[in-house]
């Protein structure tokens, strides 16, 4: 199975899609409905963002009166340590927040890489799936000693999903486990699967060679659905009906920086038509959002184009400087933000109010350049933006 930390997070940031459906803006905005809550490198819910970031460490940021902290209330405490209900691991890979259905707390759930110093008689990565409820602040583990990280994680009803990446054919590949704790249950095999979605109790994923599946709940049943032939990012979104997915990868210069272009399709599920292409000059495909019949895209205005090939080894994530939306209605684009003063890589959530984002910060002098992670919380009222390192 896949055992490289660093190789797997690399891997994640370029393949892993993740799906929010968000409440309004406000720190107790209600989620209502029967959702999937899907994991990425950060969870939101009831307008309040969980990340960790570089660290392990839990914090909670409310954009609408701009606090921002660690989770934990225990006074002087350390924040690095197993006893601290914030901390959750050495680092976190994917994170989702399930909302409560009062609308005023959530749970949160990490798949984090365990603290525990590696020794020579047992030298293998240790992951643990820790849930962390906000409304008694109290942490918990749903999986311990795991040892693969992770491709992917889904929160649904009762149950928490999660998969692999790069195992052997007769690897197990999708598991569930009781979203409290408990034995996970193996549910498919294979080398490879990214769960994306759930709609009407079928979960959607792929898998390395472009496939894209739909299952029901316990995996007694899969489909095959659609094979993406002209790209290397198999990210996809749905609704149910219809698929939207990315091709036509071009290796592209901007501001002296390699990255891939990509053009978006759209399919409807079960037709025989050839894919309509929709949008082009679209980059960093690891974050989008699917709202209110709405995507929201990371895309890069007049880019200029190289004829070599896409090298996903060597380009940087983080390029894109507009958030566009796209009406899929009528297949209108409408430009949400532009900035020159940082790249964008990952869009966390869209609301009526905020677009929350993450990317860098260029600082420094010529000969001598240096990038900061930042957090992005763009008002969309009054075309405001702050900035938050982390």
């Amino acid at each position: 199975m896949y055992k490289s930390r660093k190789k797997l997070i690399d891997v994640i940031l370029i393949c892993v899609v993740f799906l929010y459906c968000l409440s309004s803006a406000g720190c107790f905005g209600r989620d209502s409905g029967k959702r999937a809550y899907t994991g990425g490198f950060a969870g939101y819910a009831n307008g309040i963002l969980y990340y960790t970031f570089a660290s392990g460490t839990l914090k909670s940021l409310c954009p609408a009166d701009n606090t921002d902290g660690i989770v934990c209330q225990i006074p002087e405490c350390r924040h690095s340590d197993p006893d601290c209900p914030a901390y959750l691991g050495l680092n976190t890979i994917l994170m989702a927040a399930e909302p409560s259905d009062d609308g005023t707390t959530a749970s949160v759930y990490a798949f984090a890489v365990d603290s525990q110093p590696l020794t020579v008689d047992d030298p293998t990565l240790k992951f643990n799936i820790v849930k962390y409820d906000s409304l008694n602040g109290e942490k918990s583990f749903v999986v311990k000693n795991i040892t693969d990280g992770a491709s992917s994680m889904l929160i649904y009803e009762s149950y928490l999903y999660y998969s692999y990446i790069f195992g052997e054919k007769d690897d197990p590949m999708v598991y569930r486990v009781d979203k409290n704790g408990g034995e996970p249950q193996v549910l498919a095999y294979g080398d490879y699967a990214v769960l994306v979605t759930v709609v009407d109790d079928h979960i959607y994923y792929y898998d390395g060679n472009g496939y894209i599946y739909r299952a029901n709940l316990d995996f007694s049943e899969i489909e095959t659905l659609y094979q993406i032939s002209n790209s290397d990012n198999y990210g996809f979104y749905t609704d149910g009906k219809w698929l939207y997915y990315y091709g036509d990868p071009i290796a592209s210069l901007f501001n002296e920086k390699e990255y891939t272009l990509y053009s978006l399709y759209r399919i409807k599920i079960g037709s025989k038509k050839e894919p309509q292409v929709i949008l082009s000059g679209l980059a960093a495909t690891n974050r989008t959002v699917m709202e209110s019949n709405r995507l929201y895209l990371l895309s890069v205005p007049q880019p200029q184009q190289d004829t070599g090939t896409p090298d996903l080894k060597t380009q940087n994530i983080y390029t894109a400087t507009q958030i566009t939306e796209l009406n899929l209605s009528d297949l209108k684009p409408k430009e949400l933000f532009n900035t020159e003063n940082f790249v964008l890589g990952q869009i966390y959530a869209v609301t009526d109010e905020f677009i929350i984002a993450a990317g860098e910060q260029y600082q420094g002098t010529e000969g001598s350049a240096e990038y900061n992670r930042i957090l992005i919380i763009h008002n969309l009222k009054d075309n405001t933006t702050k900035i938050i390192t982390v």
